[in-house]
């Protein structure tokens, strides 16, 4: 979960919130919400493929895509709550709840 045993949430898993919270309104923005929600609906089932593509591939996209960047993307598709996270946070903003 979010909350540690003590109840309190990490500054990693604060940091991991706020970019679930920053992805979800740029998608909300672009207009892409109809798009993007099925294909992460998609993505859960294949998420740790997806993970690993881009763990692949990360020399290439390197030049194009900060390392950091990646890192949380992988860490996107390798966690189901996550993902599920953000899908829900981009339906949220597209019905004007968010």
């Amino acid at each position: 979960g979010i909350l540690g045993g003590d109840g309190v949430m990490s500054k990693r898993d604060a940091g991991q919130e706020q970019t679930r919270e920053q992805w979800a309104e740029r998608i909300h923005r672009s207009d892409l919400s109809v798009v993007i929600v099925p294909l992460l609906e998609v993505s859960r089932g294949l998420g740790f493929f997806a993970s690993q593509a881009l763990l692949l591939t990360q020399p290439v996209l390197e030049g194009l895509v900060k390392r950091e960047s990646i890192n949380r993307y992988v860490a996107l598709f390798e966690d189901p709550a996550a993902l599920e996270s953000l899908i829900q946070r981009v339906e949220r903003k597209a019905k004007g709840d968010g």
